[in-house]
């Protein structure tokens, strides 16, 4: 089969699961990491045709894709940032508004000093402060997460794309309440996707979702703002002078978000829109 044939019948067959947009973006992943021929070949060679064993391959991925499983487990990678991360089910699969959250921290980096100090909260796969720490090598990151297992991918993830070990991935919990002592000094930037969907939310979630991602990373325990008291009380203690507290949100809470925040002594407080214009991220300075 050519090309245009294959691409064909596998959005045929997928059609009725995906959408149009997410189709293209699964079908780049697939060419990208399991076929291993990007578009840019396809164009060059448009009479190329798939093996049979080719073939067979894409045919199990997509029945495995009808089964909802995303496709960024099925190949184990994700790109975030132009960046390639190893991804498993021990992490969440990063989100196009995690690297818009990620670029409005690069945006307040002016100039790389390696005495600023940089946390992130609830790491999971690495893909904050790896891509940080890529754009300014010298800064003193930071990133804490409950799951040994996601850590273990954050670790390779840093090997992988800097070829180095020096972010500082620490296993701790931060709901525990003296979760800020652990540190001796303060940080001028502390950042967070936190778990911000409520248990009461579970049937709005897609089966992709819902039955592959880790809930651990989905779910808030108890109410949906539970972490977002936690992060407050502890950047309270934890930030510099004028330090920036950054906050991927439920756009549901933006308002509640911000009064917490007014209440719990920041100042400056900014909600920002998403690509798809939710209102996605809280922005806060500590007076």
């Amino acid at each position: 089969m050519f090309y245009r044939d294959i691409k064909s019948v596998f959005y045929k067959k997928l059609q009725n699961n995906y959408s149009s947009d997410e189709l293209n973006e699964i079908w780049i992943l697939i060419l990208d990491f399991i076929i291993k021929k990007n578009r840019e070949f396809f164009a060059i060679n448009p009479q190329y045709v798939f093996t049979k064993s080719e073939i067979d391959f894409l045919m199990k991925i997509i029945e495995r894709l009808i089964d909802n499983e995303p496709i960024q487990y099925i190949t184990g990678k994700t790109y975030f940032c132009s960046e390639i991360f190893e991804v498993n089910r021990d992490v969440l699969i990063p989100r196009p508004e995690t690297e818009e959250l990620v670029n409005l921290v690069l945006n307040e980096i002016e100039i790389e000093n390696e005495k600023t100090r940089i946390i992130d909260l609830g790491t999971g796969s690495g893909c904050i402060p790896i891509t940080i720490k890529k754009h300014y090598p010298k800064l003193d990151i930071y990133a804490v997460d409950i799951s040994a297992k996601a850590l273990k991918t954050a670790q390779k993830n840093e090997k992988l794309l800097t070829g180095k070990n020096s972010v500082h991935f620490m296993k701790t919990n931060i709901l525990n309440k003296k979760f800020h002592a652990l540190f001796n000094s303060k940080f001028d930037i502390i950042i967070s996707n936190p778990p911000y969907i409520g248990i009461d939310e579970k049937t709005e979630i897609k089966p992709n979702v819902l039955n592959f991602e880790p809930h651990i990373a989905l779910f808030s325990i108890g109410d949906a703002l539970n972490f977002y008291k936690c992060i407050i009380f502890h950047s309270a203690k934890m930030l510099n002078k004028n330090g920036k507290l950054f906050l991927e949100i439920n756009p549901k809470y933006s308002n509640t978000i911000s009064n917490m925040l007014l209440s719990g002594g920041f100042k400056n407080v900014l909600i920002k829109n998403d690509y798809r214009g939710n209102e996605r991220f809280a922005i806060a300075e500590w007076k």
